[in-house]
């Protein structure tokens, strides 16, 4: 059972119980003991509920390979939206928190756990007769100081926390960027909930204290840390889905990719998701990153990820951490990389066989694929250098080669073909199939639905794939095509100039299919992607020029 210690407790954080929401999030923790938070989600639209009892918060560090029979401290649990997940990696987690209510529910949340002791109080007035591993703050050292704008005040705290940690342990911090792009775009600051507070060095009295990179690479620096590593999680700490880092920076076009979100969009002046590509081409991404996570260390060793892709969002069956490895230590030379593919959750090991399976039966029908091997748990493969096929199609609409453009797609078909047995019309178990009558074309037996440009490379003239995940029983070989127009077009609007799609969906027998598949797609990217549960999240993904073009029009007056 885990154990709430109360010892220590001088009273800090008192009025956190006097917060409605915080009653809210506690009562939905009280009565939802098995964790599942699903409906609570679904149902309640405020923000603070989001954070802390969403799985996608877990997104920061989940990925992340500890030590084994690790133990952690982790400093300012809130709620304990990631205590559990620290449980799962750790011989033994130490949560403190500030404030007694806030500890009371994170003792409740995981009351099951045996290897968890959740301390109510100021960290510094507690007496620890070990050293840890680990030492984890997630978005707590801004708060420290009280907003104080002097850097030392923030090393002093840090070399106080650093006497806890074991000599080859690692200190791993989330912090907002206060020179973050989001901000630029208009964005209300975290501690003052006003736009450009931050990037003015907070003219007014704030809470908190957010960092430019330099300011926390000094702090981490004075604090006595030998090596402080940076990573760029996108779209933030918070709700992370993919996290760069130095030797590994974004490429163009991340809206493919990433869903950015933001919860207010009343002073918002420009889509944020436009201006990556001109941070990316003048080499100033980590500058105007929204925010960072370090991993500092006092034996300059740091962990061998360069970057995380994950899918939090899709569950516990089908969500999934892709990690490229820096294995030789080589820096830029990338023949010493490799990518490995896990499971986040126990359940979703069946989704990584499945990966595996689907590349050797793509192999086996003479589809060229990136060579994949199982290892444990996960699922490897050699690092390509080379952009994705979906990349090299913007490159052709760039320099408006068409011949090439619809040879790689000529050549996506005949794939998709190849990669399965063909079926009779009459097995189609597309759900329209039976109540629109149309031509449906090829029914493959094993309907790899992921064979599209952004899962493979072109190379020398062939495509080379990797991560099939979903296979569809019975389906149009004419649905991955559909994909892989419909992505195409959607993020390369251009290729309309060089192609019509109007010209492709003839092509490839599409014209009647187009809206039929246009559903099917939309069932399964909300199937994919949860949306019953994220709808709300979902909410404030969207984007309105509208309001955007208001706002900037209001800054003439």
């Amino acid at each position: 059972m885990a154990v709430l210690h109360k010892e220590y407790y001088k009273g800090t954080g008192n009025g956190q119980k006097n917060i409605q929401v915080n009653q809210d999030i506690r009562a939905y923790i009280e009565n939802h003991p098995d964790g599942d938070f699903s409906h609570v989600l679904a149902e309640d639209d405020r923000w603070q509920v989001f954070y802390h009892l969403s799985d996608m918060r877990t997104s920061i560090l989940n990925w992340y390979e500890w030590k084994k029979d690790a133990s952690i401290l982790e400093v300012g649990g809130e709620f304990g939206a990631l205590t559990g997940l620290l449980c799962e990696h750790a011989a033994h987690v130490t949560t403190v928190e500030y404030g007694l209510f806030k500890a009371e529910a994170i003792c409740r949340r995981y009351e099951d756990r045996h290897n968890l002791d959740i301390y109510a109080g100021n960290i510094l007035d507690i007496e620890f007769e070990e050293e840890f591993d680990y030492i984890v703050m997630m978005g707590c050292l801004e708060r420290q100081c009280g907003g104080s704008k002097s850097s030392k005040e923030y090393s002093e705290y840090l070399k106080k926390i650093v006497t806890l940690l074991k000599p080859n342990g690692r200190l791993l911090a989330a912090v907002d960027n206060r020179y973050g792009l989001r901000y630029f775009c208009g964005e209300v600051e975290t501690y003052t909930g006003k736009p450009f507070a931050g990037i003015k060095h907070y003219p007014q009295a704030a809470k908190g204290y957010t960092f430019s990179r330099q300011e926390l690479l000094n702090i981490m620096k004075e604090a006595g840390f030998k090596n402080v590593k940076f990573y760029y999680p996108l779209p933030d700490y918070k709700l992370a889905q993919m996290i760069y880092s130095d030797n590994y920076l974004p490429q163009k076009d991340l809206g493919e990719r990433l869903l950015f979100y933001h919860r207010n969009q009343s002073t918002l002046l420009v889509p944020e998701q436009q201006l990556y590509s001109d941070l990316i081409d003048n080499q100033v991404f980590p500058f105007f990153a929204n925010s960072f996570l370090t991993e500092s260390s006092l034996d300059g060793e740091s962990s061998s990820v360069l970057f995380a892709a994950v899918t939090t969002d899709r569950g516990k069956n089908h969500g999934l951490s892709t990690c490229v490895h820096e294995i030789s230590r080589k820096g830029e030379k990338k023949e010493g990389w490799i990518v490995k593919k896990r499971a986040l959750y126990r359940d979703g090991q069946p989704s990584i066989e499945s990966v595996y399976n689907n590349m050797m039966e793509l192999e086996k029908r003479g589809i060229p694929v990136v060579p994949h091997k199982i290892e444990g748990d996960a699922v490897v493969m050699p690092f390509i250098p080379d952009i994705t096929c979906s990349d090299y199609l913007r490159k052709l609409v760039s320099v408006g080669d068409r011949e090439t453009f619809e040879a790689i797609f000529e050549m996506l078909y005949k794939n998709i073909l190849k990669s399965s047995e063909i079926v009779p019309d009459g097995e189609n178990k597309l759900p329209e199939a039976k109540e629109i009558l149309v031509e449906y074309g090829p029914i493959l037996k094993q309907c790899y639905v992921d064979m599209v440009p952004f899962n493979c490379f072109y190379i020398n003239g062939q495509l080379f794939y990797f991560d099939q995940e979903f296979v569809k029983e019975n389906y149009p070989a004419a649905y991955p095509m559909y994909r892989a127009l419909m992505y195409t077009y959607a993020f390369t609007p251009d290729a309309e100039q060089l192609v019509p799609i109007s010209e492709m969906k003839n092509r490839y027998g599409l014209v009647q299919l187009w809206d039929i598949f246009r559903k099917e797609e939309d069932r399964f990217v909300a199937d994919n992607r949860r949306y019953d549960v994220y709808q709300n999240f979902y909410r404030w993904t969207g984007v309105d020029i509208n309001q955007m073009n208001r706002n900037a029009e209001l800054l003439l007056d």
